[in-house]
């Protein structure tokens, strides 16, 4: 059932259908609103989806088993490079770089806006709108909660807050109530909505911490003794370095793997990326819209790792709709590659 979701464009807030909504919001062209009388399910439902193609973060460098040469690429003679084939490497620090991973797993088109914690902002008013919390002095068990369709908003004791990173219920709480468990009524689909939110959390996590495993995410240690490249075991199991280092973190997809791969990682590289050309081609002509080479070069580039002459040799042999076409395409046809980069 289309329920409709509430989103704010350049005409103003209003009511559009779940799946519109969620494509204007998901492009970039429209903002969630925070007042939501259904929960935005077709959204967070995007998002999950999302978390699992870790592509959007850049390529991996322990799949195309180029992680040894690009250590003595990345760090010559104990110095950090910060050119690369006269390119730019955009080397970045850890916060830096986890919220430029986060925006391209669960951001807007444009890069700009965090759609998870736009959902957040979603929950936080919602049970801000619940006046008449149910206070007791025990917890309940998920069944229960299930069964009468309540949400814990702060828990015992301590009067922890469990509102989604938000102090509001703080200011309602007396002093004597701290040591009470408080709940308010939310309705079934809601709660699911709730519990759903708290897993995609946990999934957001996990893909960053598979990020770092599968060499998505590449790190430096510099120091006085010489700088040196860290391996994805040891960057998963220790993010912050030793004092008196400084760790340096670089997306793949602002590198070209192809230029460091051998004959049988290559292969490897371009099947993927002829994979992905087909399926998307698929997807683009279904859409009845069309595509150039050069904006897909781009985002191969991004997504595998490819060189412009390495996705030049994969173009010819991909069975891409409208692929011999000549001319300037239609704008009215056109795909944008903001659209192009979130189709698999």
């Amino acid at each position: 059932m289309d329920r409709g979701m509430k989103i704010e464009t350049e005409n103003g807030c209003e009511d559009v259908p779940d799946q519109e909504a969620g494509e204007l919001v998901l492009s970039g062209a429209a903002i969630l609103s925070k007042e939501q009388k259904e929960p935005p399910v077709v959204l967070l439902e995007q998002l999950s989806k999302r978390l699992d193609d870790l592509d959007m973060i850049g390529p991996s460098a322990v799949e195309y088993k180029v992680l040894a040469k690009l250590g003595k690429t990345l760090v010559q003679s104990g110095v950090r490079q910060s050119l690369l084939d006269q390119h730019q490497l955009d080397w970045l620090t850890f916060r830096e770089v986890k919220q430029r991973a986060r925006l391209r797993l669960v951001g807007d088109a444009n890069g700009r806006v965090d759609l998870l914690e736009a959902l957040n902002k979603s929950c936080r008013h919602f049970l801000e709108s619940k006046q008449s919390p149910i206070c007791l002095r025990r917890k309940l068990p998920e069944s229960e909660l299930d069964e009468k369709e309540m949400w814990l908003i702060t828990q015992g004791a301590n009067g922890a807050d469990l509102s989604y990173e938000s102090d509001w219920i703080r200011g309602r709480i007396q002093e004597s109530q701290k040591k009470l468990w408080q709940y308010v009524k939310v309705g079934g689909d809601w709660r699911d909505f709730l519990k759903e939110m708290g897993r995609i959390k946990s999934k957001l996590n996990r893909a960053w911490a598979r990020a770092f495993s599968e060499g998505r995410v590449l790190c430096v240690d510099e120091a006085i003794r010489g700088d040196r490249f860290v391996s994805p075991e040891e960057a998963a199991k220790t993010i912050v370095p030793k004092k008196g280092v400084s760790r340096l973190f670089l997306l793949t997809s602002s590198l070209p793997l192809s230029d460091y791969a051998d004959h049988a990682q290559l292969t490897a590289i371009r099947s993927a990326t002829r994979k992905w050309l087909n399926s998307v081609g698929g997807q683009i002509h279904a859409m009845g819209r069309r595509a150039s080479k050069a904006q897909l070069g781009v985002i191969a580039e991004q997504r595998f790792g490819l060189s412009e002459d390495a996705f030049n040799a994969v173009w010819k042999n991909a069975s891409f709709p409208n692929k011999s076409a000549r001319g300037k395409i239609p704008e009215e046809k056109r795909i944008s590659e903001k659209e192009i980069k979130y189709l698999k």
